[in-house]
């Protein structure tokens, strides 16, 4: 199933209610494992998906900026993820702190990009004076 592009989920809930309309085997199987688990088996097969189908990889794309703007995440993978946790949780009927998830993306990130946490930081303060501005 190909998604047009004025089709495509800007946030995250557009996501939520995107998946929920899908027809998908299996869910029911995936829904009843940890959450880790599901993210870890899901990554290749749905997660894949995801990145392709709600376009992650364009440079452009608003579900993508969503993303940067709210967890200050770009990574089409942790984006995916992020996705698969919120519409698990949220499907086995608990509320998702997605902000301790996307800290483990950011903790890696950390690691291997020389001042992340300056960008973060950057980022953090021009939305802050955007809002202000309004």
């Amino acid at each position: 199933m190909i998604i047009e592009v004025n089709d495509l989920p800007k946030t995250l809930d557009e996501t939520y209610t995107y998946i929920d309309n899908m027809d998908m085997k299996d869910l029911d199987d995936w829904l009843k494992m940890e959450v880790m688990e599901s993210l870890t088996k899901a990554h290749h097969s749905f997660g894949q998906w995801i990145r392709n189908e709600f376009q992650l990889w364009v440079t452009d794309n608003e579900l993508k900026q969503w993303f940067i703007d709210n967890y200050f995440l770009d990574h089409p993978d942790d984006i995916s993820s992020l996705v698969l946790i919120n519409y698990h949780e949220k499907k086995n009927g608990r509320n998702p702190n997605l902000y301790k998830h996307a800290n483990r993306y950011h903790k890696f990130w950390e690691k291997h990009i020389p001042n992340y946490r300056l960008k973060v930081r950057n980022h953090k303060l021009k939305k802050l004076c955007l809002e202000l501005e309004k």
